[in-house]
């Protein structure tokens, strides 16, 4: 052949691609589409939620390095101060905030930001690009000079249909406040986040007075030189009180990150599943083109093209159909990614932080792991195909009669692969190694779970093969023998399908089991039957928000004790159980979330994984002996267990406590129960943020709603009430909101297997043309055949499942016990959820009937005298 001939043929034989088999192309490129769309819109809207959290925080911080906090009290206003005049520390700038309402927006929250215009210039431009003189742009000034006015962004101010010179009333608690809009915020860049939309920002004597809090602030903003770092850090340290705390500004984004970094590897490892059945159906589409196009490959062969090119030939059809892919999937990921960051953000608001997020925000990295995930799948799924074409012989393509029967399959050869992978996966799953290794154990199971289908779905067909023969029931044991004479095409059909159900089953599961464990725990946990709140506490449940600003003695809404004495009187009130939710600052595990309690309503019920020997319940004794319990997150994080020290920064100094248990618990955030009497001992503190009530038995709550509602009206107390139910049902829905993405990866996951079964079915049917041509000529109808296509296409079906069933339990189990054990250190019980069984079987018997609805149409219009004496 010309040295220019192999060019010409690769070119022929990709547009005989584009016209003869055109749906088949279409199918590999939707394949690699669903893969790389899913891996992109993934990381996208994750990035995307975290970049938006990192941006806001840096818009309101602007360009300090360090922040002063104290834990659980606001900053005494005197630091300041002294941090100004003693330790000469000017690049300083104190900061009062809080959630605020705008009275013509009802229920919208905004941020009430009190500054100190003198010192704001270094830190933020929200008066005017910074300068050294503060009083540059005019507002400085006029935020001093004017009581009760602020400053707004444009936006909200156009919503609202305000002009500089306009009045509005702004609501914090009870009281309500005229402000004057003096002008519009200037950010300085583009507000991509949109923080700056819900910010209201005025002079802090204006803050500190509206918000009652005269002699506090909520932090102090510092802007340190890096080569002073160090130097100047260490003098702050070493001069501040205990209980505040000196640390960078970046701290907490990057806990965050830590906290999330579990939850989007996650994510990011169920959609790569869908990467692995493209694979699959990658393969088996070149495959059948590879079959198709036998006669021609051989006929090149024979006229003198080497193997090797032949291979080059399917990778760059591969590599052709990829690329396409490729670019398909980015731009419908970009898309995806924009519907999914909402329900990511949701996710993380839920359990970390509350952002909310504009723009989604592509990366590089993003793009580029996408680019390679498609290429691999477009590859690795066309190597065996390849490798199939340059052993195709000249002398059996120009037979009349060519079949694709492959019977005789390396089956021994298949098991020991398959079986290598298991042990390697096996081996992944060790405790010792990283996360991402166990995923990518996973990933060696599944696809060496795959290998052995060829064995057992022969096994299994000849064993009902012989059930029919048997029984003389012709059409079914034609039926059976397609299978086996097509084993390897069967094969791939039946692997692919039932790794899509096997991860429908297995994320399933997982959750249902999760959900499962969480209302038994709700039953150990709520014991009371009703909650009393001053509405700004936490909930108190699986899903804890994010870390908040510490509070004082004085500003924190607290439930007044005339109010708690008014509750003790209600007729069939037993106890009252008062409650407390702050953040400590741990120097082992930074800040944690604190829950106070005057007794453990569920001391009797609740449940440890670890605890201090002995009979006596173990929250009487940490009372007793001044010790804490914490979380199952907490003691996973930092590898804690009952009998270990946790040292937490008190109002006098660093103490070490006794951890006397580990409560079975599913917050996401490090938490540390504490009795009130060992609390207020080291910190003071006298605040509570709830209550709940325990009735006497058969006393209804509902028929103390009315009292409730009496008592916080004759009181003027802010504060609302939960029944027992009503808090069951909103942890449920924070649940249900948290694995709506999962869910989402489910439905992708479906929509990936049947395109999956769609392609296996139609070419092995349209392949068996000339069999059916033969069956209508020796008396079987058009009906006849369509049944016997369902059967065919439900034999696949039901193999399917039947394999998916204990494979995806087995990796319900792997995601319980392996994976969130290790990612958040919760315990889940196992329960396998029938539902879950269900919808895989309508799965499976939907895409296999929807799989041969093509091919059925597809050949009832088909020329079958002419299928049955074409060769090709």
């Amino acid at each position: 052949m010309r040295r220019n001939a192999p060019h010409r043929v690769y070119i022929t034989l990709l547009r005989r691609l584009v016209q003869h088999r055109f749906l088949n192309s279409l199918l590999m490129i939707a394949g690699v589409t669903v893969a790389v769309a899913m891996v992109t819109s993934i990381d996208l809207a994750s990035d995307s939620s975290l970049k938006a959290l990192a941006y806001s925080t840096r818009t309101l911080r602007g360009n300090a390095t360090h922040v002063i906090t104290a834990y659980p009290r606001l900053i005494p206003a005197e630091i300041y101060f002294n941090l100004r005049s003693q330790l000469r520390i000017r690049n300083s700038a104190p900061i009062v905030t809080d959630s605020v309402r705008i009275v013509q927006l009802e229920q919208e929250t905004m941020t009430l930001l009190g500054i100190d215009p003198i010192t704001e210039a270094p830190f933020r431009s929200y008066l005017g690009s910074a300068t050294d003189n503060p009083f540059a742009s005019g507002l400085a000034l006029a935020l001093i000079r004017e009581p009760y006015s602020l400053l707004m962004s444009e936006e909200k101010a156009a919503q609202l249909g305000l002009t500089p010179g306009d009045t509005l009333t702004l609501q914090f608690r009870e009281r309500k406040q005229d402000f004057l809009l003096l002008g519009y915020i200037d950010p300085g860049v583009r507000d991509v986040s949109g923080v700056l939309e819900n910010l209201l920002v005025t002079d802090i004597s204006n803050a500190m007075d509206f918000l009652e809090r005269p002699t506090s602030l909520d932090r102090i903003d510092l802007l340190i030189a890096v080569g002073d770092e160090e130097e100047v850090t260490g003098r702050i340290r070493d001069w501040l009180p205990p209980g505040v705390e000196l640390e960078t500004a970046n701290q907490q984004i990057a806990a965050i990150r830590n906290l999330t970094a579990a939850f989007r590897l996650n994510l990011g490892a169920l959609s790569l599943l869908a990467a692995v059945v493209s694979m699959f159906l990658i393969y088996n589409m070149l495959n059948f083109n590879v079959m198709k196009e036998r006669r021609t490959l051989g006929i090149l062969h024979g006229l003198g093209m080497q193997r090797i090119q032949i291979f080059f030939l399917i990778l760059v059809e591969a590599t052709v159909i990829g690329l396409i892919g490729i670019v398909a999937g980015l731009a419908t990921g970009y898309l995806l990614a924009s519907q999914l960051v909402d329900l990511v953000a949701q996710s993380y608001g839920d359990l970390f932080f509350v952002e909310t997020v504009r723009t989604i925000v592509p990366t590089q990295s993003t793009f580029l792991k996408s680019i390679l995930i498609g290429i691999a799948c477009s590859w690795i799924g066309a190597i065996v195909p390849a490798y199939s074409a340059t052993r195709i012989e000249v002398a059996h393509v120009m037979r009349t009669w060519s079949t694709v029967e492959d019977t005789d399959l390396p089956l021994g050869r298949y098991n020991l692969v398959g079986l290598s992978l298991l042990l390697t996966g096996a081996l992944m799953l060790l405790p010792q190694l990283p996360l991402t290794v166990t995923f990518a154990g996973i990933f060696a199971w599944l696809i060496g779970s795959a290998f052995f289908v060829p064995i057992l779905l022969r096994k299994t067909v000849q064993l009902c093969l012989s059930s029919a023969q048997r029984g003389h029931r012709s059409l079914l044991v034609m039926v059976l023998r397609q299978p086996l004479r097509r084993l390897g095409q069967s094969s791939v059909a039946v692997a692919s399908l039932m790794l899509s159900l096997s991860v429908i089953i297995g994320i399933g599961t997982m959750v249902g089991s999760f959900r499962f464990s969480v209302e038994d725990w709700m039953e150990q946990v709520f014991q009371a039957d009703i909650y009393v709140t001053t509405g700004q506490n936490r909930s108190h449940s699986f899903l804890s928000s994010e870390p908040g600003a510490g509070v004082s003695d004085v500003e924190l809404p607290s439930i007044p004790p005339s109010v708690l004495a008014a509750l003790a009187t209600l007729p069939g009130v037993e106890q009252i159980t008062t409650i407390y939710e702050t953040e400590l600052r741990s120097p082992v595990a930074g800040l944690v979330h604190t829950i106070v309690l005057s007794d453990d309503d569920a001391k009797h019920t609740r449940r440890y994984t670890s605890r201090l020997t002995g009979k006596d319940n173990i929250w009487d004794r940490a009372k007793r002996e001044n010790a804490l319990l914490v979380s199952q997150a907490l003691a996973h994080q930092y590898d804690l267990e009952a009998g270990d020290f946790l040292p937490l920064v008190t109002r006098y100094g660093v103490a070490d406590y006794l951890i006397a248990g580990v409560m079975q618990s599913y917050e996401v955030v490090p938490t540390v129960f504490l009795d009130e009497s060992v609390y207020r001992r080291a910190w003071d503190d006298h605040h509570i943020s709830a209550a709940s009530l325990r009735l006497e038995e058969g006393k209804p709550a509902q028929t103390l709603t009315a009292a409730l509602e009496e008592i916080f009206h004759r009181q003027e107390a802010d504060l609302m009430y939960f029944l027992n139910q009503e808090l069951r049902s909103s942890t449920l829905a924070l649940f249900n909101r948290t694995f709506t993405i999962t869910s989402a990866l489910q439905v992708l996951a479906m929509l990936v297997s049947f395109m999956s079964i769609l392609a296996t079915l139609m070419s092995m049917m349209l392949d068996q043309a000339r069999e059916l041509a033969t069956m209508r000529a020796v008396g079987m109808n058009r009906v006849q055949i369509g049944f016997f296509l369902v059967l065919e296409a439900l034999v696949f079906g039901v193999s399917a499942i039947v394999l998916a069933i204990p494979l995806g339990l087995l990796l319900s189990a792997i995601l319980i016990y392996i994976v969130n054990a290790r990612s958040f250190g919760w315990q889940l019980e196992w329960s396998v959820q029938p539902w879950e069984l269900g919808k895989a079987f309508s799965v499976a018997f939907t895409s296999a009937l929807l799989g041969c609805a093509y091919p059925i149409w597809r050949l009832r219009n088909l020329n079958l005298l002419h299928s049955a004496l074409s060769v090709d």
